[in-house]
Parts: structure tokens; C-alpha cells; sequence
């Protein structure tokens, strides 16, 4: 519209070409470049907004049309200016329209093919920017060079042409200049990280300066591979953790799909639970290779050929390179077919026959993925199923509400009505699908145990402890009716996105009350409900780097089984850096895996020195280990090397008020305050701090403001009642406390603190009820920890 318009007003239409050509090469090249470094602007937007979807989308929307709008004006200018040049009468308007459509329309294809199929995949996307800017804008300054401009002399002309050329040449060699490191990892989706440095940072400061912050978030972790294909790009972080282990993660557009240590119960639960109830599978089919981890635990078994299905090369080219030691080297085993096809593709073209079928595509909510979630897709699935063949598909609950979760079980039972949901990870579940009426075959899997027990990376005590991770049977009774997932009406391409960042769903509570086992099953669960059988599943997380010690009590313990626990917790403390220490509810235990850590952390001292987050967690350890006044000199080193080190400043400032300097502790949640102004537990340790200090004033300032900031904390809400008590404000006091309750109302302290408020306010008759309603609590505990044995059996049925 502007263009055209422009073109019927001027004489020298050919020179006004070469301007928009000339501006467009050099926008892109902005454009190109402040969008490949802009994930922290991006975070940021979507950090302020996400409490509304539809206004996130609207922003996002409204800031990349402000973005694009220049390059896309002056790119599409040409077309209605060439219609105009090449036009010269209204007699052979037709021909020469359809002339100048056809040219258009063959160099958008040409283009689409070189760039998805030569440039991105042989150059990658910055080079292949560079060279289509650069032709873009070299082109126009011959046509410049080429037309005639009265009163400039064609040696001027050519110094001029000269002079741009160079100059671009000069900008193309640096830009666009994008950060790998930065790019490899979606901080789009998970910035709870950054949440406080998204907070205290502007608009444009976080434009000009966002690469710079992220990189602080990126110490001890190197990208040690970038590639780019058709699939997107495929990153493969190293991290050195402060214990000295070497740990891999590969991400595909910034979403983490594999690792070498994180997701190892995932991946190898998806190989062996299916491999184990299957009587004779000879030829398996996975879907998504990623690290091959799982493919590698498939070829433990006696299969004779396994189709491994992966779209990205790249991903194959990263799986080779870095995730061999974990995968048993699947793909130069013989028996290894890697098939470079989309997964639905390729079911609908085999004519192979498979007895086991494993899928492990990306998050549904990823662009495209959403397909291999539908009804038709299962179908498809089934049809490729051997008489009694297994499908086990991976789904998440993390970003995930029950509807659609619900969503995805319909969709599954829909294609297999004899069907599972298992857990297979922290927030990892396995959908398996049965071809046959048998469902899960005991006897079988108790053969192919000896298969599952040649494993490298897990440990399988036993088989009986997968039992319970069994959640139920029967999907169509768990999801209940509804609509289903398809082709036609896929409706998880649009709800999957919309709880991106809502939090993690839980499962396990969603599903109490609506667990339906079958009769062996049952019996199985009944008959290995025992401690020792708790240890085994036990064991086996803790060789999947997972923590798992709040299963069992040490106290309930037998003198043999607290061996094996404090063997179990010493591999792990060996192995894994902690996060927190209070997972062990044992002392001693607790010390002996801090010792653990201080060792070698210590040990990779004396070799690389420590670095910030070394220090960081060093002082954790200490604490662990009962020695805090060397901890608060790990955290003073810990913040004097980045003074921005909140969790520094938050252990430094607990540990000071826990040894009675409540002054000094109180100046470092101050000092995380000036950092992140929204932080709500800073206000909430700083009230209590006040509360602790007598000064009841400031304790109500701080404790309100973390009330606003996080209002269904109960810890926060408990403080700022008892402010209220102690200031006399029994009537605010039991508001506060009511809050509690309505969140704890099985909770015996939240039922004495509002009771003694209610005593003060005058109101002896809801003091007595709440009384007597703590003194009944604490009874019914009391009788839980003497019947420890019944209470646990009726917690896992």
C-alpha cells in the first residue's frame, strides 16, 4: 500500500528499488542481531505478564511487529515497485503482472529451500544471515552503481559504491554476533533463576544489557556443542559440579530433553519397564533418541533389531559425541537401525511389525510436537503393534493442569483400553499400553530381571519394588469421559502452552481415591508393602541420582536395613551435589554426607580452586556438618565474590540470626532488598528478625509486605499473627491464624495459636473447640507413630 503508492508518484521508480533494498539488507541485519541476543528482554516480558496469558500473547505480539515491522515494510516495498518498472502499458498489463507474480512466487520457494535446506543446515543461521544480507545489499549498490544519477560522475558513483560495499562487508564480518551459551538453554520457560534480577532491571537496560546478566547465571557451565538443522538448534551443555562430577545436558531450542545424570530414572524406566513385561520382543521401535540412554538400556535385552526414529541430526551428531559413556554406545551396535525421519512419518510408511514401541518426543507444548500425542497418532501406533505387543509413552506433569493431563490419558485410553500410568521420575510418568488382555505378566518380568540387572547407570535389587510405582489400571476410570486429543480438533496444541507457567501438577495427590489395580497387582502390592522391598525402590533411585530417603524412617529401621539405608546414602552423597541436607531425617547421617561433600569439594580446591558457587555450597556442607562458624566464612567469601549472590546473602543472614547477630543478619536481608525489592522471603526473615528484636512495628511493615507478595505462605502468615498477638491486636491475630488454618486445617500448632488468640480476645468457647481440636491431632499422630507399620501400608494402597 505505502510502495505502491509511492512508485505511481515518483519518476526514478528504479533508484526508489534500490533504496528500500538497501534499507531492508541493513534492518535485518539489526533486527537480526537485537533478536538473537534478546532472550532477556523476552524473559523479562513474559516474567511481567504471564499471570494473564492472553495479555503475554498480546505484548509478545505487539513488541515482535514493532521489531519487524521496519525489514517486512521495505522487503515487501519491491514487489508493487518492480510491477511498476516492469508495466509499460496497460495492453500488457496481464503478461506482465503474471510475469512478475510467477518470478515472485518461484524465488519464495527457492528461497524457503535454500535457507531450511543448505544455508541453515551446512552454515547455520548467523552465517546464512550474513551472506543473504550481504547479496541483498552488494545487488543493490551495483543497480545504484548502475543507474544514471545527473551531476554525479561515474567515478564518484564507483568510490561510493566502493566505500558501502566495504562498510558492509566491515558490519557483516561482526554482526549478527549472537551468544551460544546464552541461547542454549530456554530462559524464556524457566527463569525462576533470574525471577529477581528480571525484576530490579528496565526495559531498556534489559535490551542493551540482558546478555551481560545472563551470563552471570553461567559459571562452571560451557556449551560444549551448537549445532542448527531444520529441527531448530541443538545445544549440549558440560557442567563441573562443586563435588568434581561432570555432568552433560542436551537442550533442543532452549528445552532441556536429556542428560547424562538429571533425568537417568526417566530414561532408563522407559526401556525397562516395557522390556521387562514382555515376554520375546525382538524388534523395538523408540522414538526421540536424545542421549540414548534409554535406547541403550534396550539393547541390555536380547532383541534382535531396534529402530531408533529421530528427526534432528544434530541431536544424533550431539548423542555420539558426548552421551556414548551412557548409552552403551547404541548406535554402532549392529542391531541398531537410526532411522532421520519424523516419527509419524515414518509408522505410516513401515511395514514393519514392532513388539515393543517406546516414544519420548519433547514437551507437548514445543512447536509440532503436539501431533505425537493424538488420537490418530496412537492408532497409528497400535497398527504397527505385534499381537502382543507394549507401547510406552512419556508424558510430564510439570507445566501441566489436570485437564490436560486428563486430556492426554483419554486420548491414550482411547487407543488402549488395556492400560497403565506409572511413575518413572520425580515429575515423569509412563503411559503403557497393553495389546493383549494380560496386562502386567509378574512371572515374565521376574525372567528378564537378569536383562534389567546388567544395567550400568541403575540398580535393580529386585522387581517388586516397581510395583509401586503402579498408579493405576484403569485410565477410563482415573480421566473420566471428555474430549480427546486429535488430528482434527487438537486441542492440546493450544492447553498444553496455556500452563507453561502455572507449576508443576501433582500427580500423586490428583490420583488418591480413584487408584484402581488389578487383582494381582494387588496382591503384588500387598504381599511387598515390607521395609526391605521400600529399600530396594530406594536404592534404585538413589543410583538414578534421585533422592528418595523420605520413603522409609531410620527410626523404623531393623540393624541390617539401617546398613543398607546408610549405604544408599552415602552413594548418593558421593555422587550427586546435595541441594539441601534436610532430606536426611537422621543426625548423624546428615553429618556423614556433609563430610562427604566438604571432601571433595575440597579435593577440587586444591586442584582448580573454588569458584563462587563452590564457596556457596561449601557453607551449606558445613552447616550440615555442625561447623558454622567456618560456613559463615564460606558465605562472607561467597558474597564478596558476587556481591549479587542472593542465596549467598540469604544463608549468611539465617545462619547469623540462628547464632543470636541479629543485627548484622538483618543487614543482609536489607541489602537483598535493595537487590530484589520484590522478594518475599527476604520481608518475611527480616519480620521475623524484628519480631525476635522486639522492634513489633517494623516486624508488622515487613511481614505485610511479604503477605502481599506471597499470600499463601502459611510460615509468613503465622509470624504476622503472633506480631499481632504480642501487640495486642487479638482480633488481627486471629485472622492471620484463620488464614492457616484454612490452608493446615489438620494442623495442631495452627489450632493451639489461634486458640490462645481467641482466649485473649475473650472468646473462651472457640479457644476451648480449637484447644481441644489440637489435643485430638496430636492424639491421632501419637497412635499413627505407634501403628508405623499400619500407616505406611495404608499410605501406599
Amino acid at each position: 500500500m505505502i510502495f505502491g503508492q509511492i512508485a505511481d508518484k515518483t519518476k526514478r521508480v528504479f533508484l526508489l528499488l534500490v533504496i528500500t533494498q538497501l534499507c531492508a539488507s541493513v534492518m535485518a541485519l539489526i533486527v537480526s542481531q537485537v533478536l538473537g541476543n534478546s532472550q532477556f528482554l523476552f524473559a523479562k516480558l513474559i516474567h511481567t505478564f504471564n499471570s494473564s496469558y492472553s495479555t503475554m500473547i498480546i505484548v509478545q505480539s505487539v513488541v515482535i511487529f514493532v521489531i519487524l515491522i521496519g525489514p517486512t515494510i521495505f522487503m515487501g516495498g519491491a514487489f508493487p515497485i518492480v510491477n511498476r518498472i516492469y508495466i509499460r502499458s496497460m495492453n500488457d498489463l496481464g503478461k506482465s503482472l503474471g510475469t512478475a507474480y510467477a518470478l515472485n512466487t518461484v524465488g519464495a520457494i527457492l528461497g524457503s529451500i535454500a535457507a531450511g535446506y543448505l544455508m541453515i543446515p551446512l552454515i547455520g543461521k548467523e552465517n546464512g544471515l550474513r551472506i543473504v544480507i550481504m547479496f541483498q545489499f552488494v545487488t543493490a549498490v551495483l543497480a545504484l552503481l548502475t543507474t544514471s544519477t545527473s551531476g554525479l560522475k561515474l567515478t564518484k558513483r564507483a568510490v561510493a559504491g566502493i566505500g558501502l560495499v566495504v562498510s558492509c562487508i566491515f558490519l557483516i564480518f561482526y554482526f549478527p554476533s549472537w551468544h551460544g551459551d546464552l541461547l542454549s538453554r530456554g530462559w524464556y520457560r524457566d527463569f525462576r533463576t533470574i525471577e529477581h534480577e528480571l525484576d530490579r532491571t528496565g526495559w531498556m537496560e534489559a535490551l542493551w544489557k540482558g546478555c551481560g546478566l545472563l551470563s552471570k547465571q553461567r559459571e562452571g557451565i560451557d556449551v560444549v556443542f551448537y549445532g542448527e538443522g531444520i529441527g531448530g538448534f541443538t545445544t549440549v551443555e558440560k557442567e563441573i559440579t562443586s563435588i568434581g562430577t561432570v555432568e552433560y545436558a542436551m537442550f533442543n531450542s532452549g528445552k532441556a530433553d536429556a542428560s547424562s545424570h538429571g533425568d537417568r530414572s526417566t530414561q532408563t524406566l522407559s526401556a525397562h519397564i516395557p522390556m521387562l513385561f514382555h515376554s520375546n520382543a525382538k524388534n523395538v521401535m523408540v522414538l526421540g533418541l536424545a542421549s540414548g540412554m534409554t535406547s541403550g538400556e534396550v539393547l541390555l535385552y536380547p532383541v534382535e533389531k531396534l529402530d531408533i526414529v529421530e528427526i534432528n541430526e544434530q541431536v544424533v551428531k550431539a548423542c555420539r559425541l558426548y552421551f556414548t559413556e551412557w548409552n552403551n554406545d547404541c548406535l554402532s551396535d549392529p542391531r541398531t537401525r537410526l532411522i532421520i525421519q519424523d516419527g509419524r512419518n515414518h509408522l505410516a510408511l513401515t511395514r514393519e511389525k514392532y513388539d515393543v514401541i517406546i516414544s519420548e518426543p519433547s514437551n507437548p507444548w514445543m512447536a509440532g510436537l503436539a501431533s505425537l500425542y493424538t488420537a490418530e497418532f496412537f492408532q497409528m501406533v497400535r497398527n504397527r503393534l505385534n499381537e502382543k505387543g507394549i507401547f510406552a509413552q512419556w508424558i510430564q506433569s510439570y507445566e501441566m493442569d489436570w485437564d490436560t493431563f486428563c486430556l492426554l490419558g483419554r486420548t491414550f485410553a482411547k487407543a488402549f483400553p488395556n492400560a497403565a500410568l506409572i511413575k518413572i521420575g520425580p515429575a515423569d510418568y509412563m503411559l503403557l499400553g497393553f495389546m493383549d488382555e494380560k496386562g502386567f505378566d509378574w512371572p515374565v518380568a521376574q525372567k528378564n530381571l537378569r536383562y534389567a540387572g546388567k544395567s550400568g547407570y541403575v540398580t535393580f535389587p529386585g522387581l517388586k519394588f516397581l510395583v509401586h510405582l503402579i498408579l493405576t489400571e484403569d485410565l477410563q476410570a482415573l480421566f473420566g469421559p471428555g474430549s480427546v486429543h486429535a488430528d482434527n480438533r487438537p486441542i492440546l496444541e493450544f492447553s498444553a502452552p496455556l500452563k507453561l507457567y502455572s507449576g508443576s501438577l501433582n500427580i500423586d495427590k490428583a490420583v488418591a481415591g480413584k487408584r484402581r489395580l488389578s487383582s494381582d497387582t494387588l496382591r503384588m502390592l500387598e504381599t511387598n508393602s515390607d521395609y526391605d522391598t521400600m529399600l530396594d525402590l530406594n536404592e534404585f533411585f538413589v543410583s538414578a541420582n534421585v533422592p528418595a530417603f523420605d520413603m522409609v524412617k531410620w527410626q523404623n529401621l531393623n540393624l541390617e536395613q539401617k546398613g543398607r539405608y546408610k549405604n544408599a546414602v552415602l552413594r548418593y552423597c558421593s555422587l550427586v551435589q546435595v541441594p539441601s541436607y534436610n532430606r536426611f531425617d537422621n543426625t548423624d547421617l546428615k553429618r556423614n554426607c556433609a563430610k562427604l561433600q566438604i571432601d571433595r569439594i575440597r579435593q577440587r580446591s586444591s586442584a582448580n580452586g573454588l569458584r563462587t558457587v563452590d564457596h556457596y555450597n561449601l557453607g551449606l556442607a558445613l552447616i550440615a556438618a555442625g561447623k558454622e562458624d567456618e560456613a559463615v566464612n564460606e558465605f562472607r567469601t561467597t558474597i564478596s565474590l558476587d556481591p549479587w549472590h542472593e542465596k549467598g546473602h540469604t544463608a549468611l543472614g539465617l545462619l547469623l540470626a540462628k547464632c543470636g547477630k541479629l543485627d548484622e543478619a538483618a543487614l543482609c536481608f536489607i541489602r537483598i532488598l535493595e537487590m530484589s525489592p520484590k522478594m518475599a522471603q527476604a520481608y518475611k526473615y527480616l519480620g521475623m528478625i524484628d519480631l525476635r528484636r522486639g522492634d513489633l512495628k517494623s516486624a508488622v511493615s515487613s511481614l505485610s509486605k511479604a503477605v502481599a507478595l506471597q499470600p499463601d505462605d502459611p510460615e509468613i502468615l503465622t509470624e504476622l499473627g503472633f506480631v499481632h498477638f504480642y501487640r495486642h491486636n487479638y482480633k488481627k491475630a486471629v485472622e492471620s491464624f484463620s488464614q492457616v488454618l484454612a490452608q493446615k486445617p489438620m494442623d495442631a500448632d495452627a489450632h493451639h495459636n489461634i486458640a490462645l488468640a481467641y482466649k485473649h480476645l475473650g472468646d473462651p468457647q472457640k479457644a476451648g473447640e480449637h484447644f481441644l481440636a489440637a489435643a485430638q491431632i496430636d492424639s491421632e499422630k501419637n497412635t499413627l507413630v505407634e501403628n508405623q507399620n499400619e500407616r505406611t501400608r495404608n499410605y501406599r494402597q
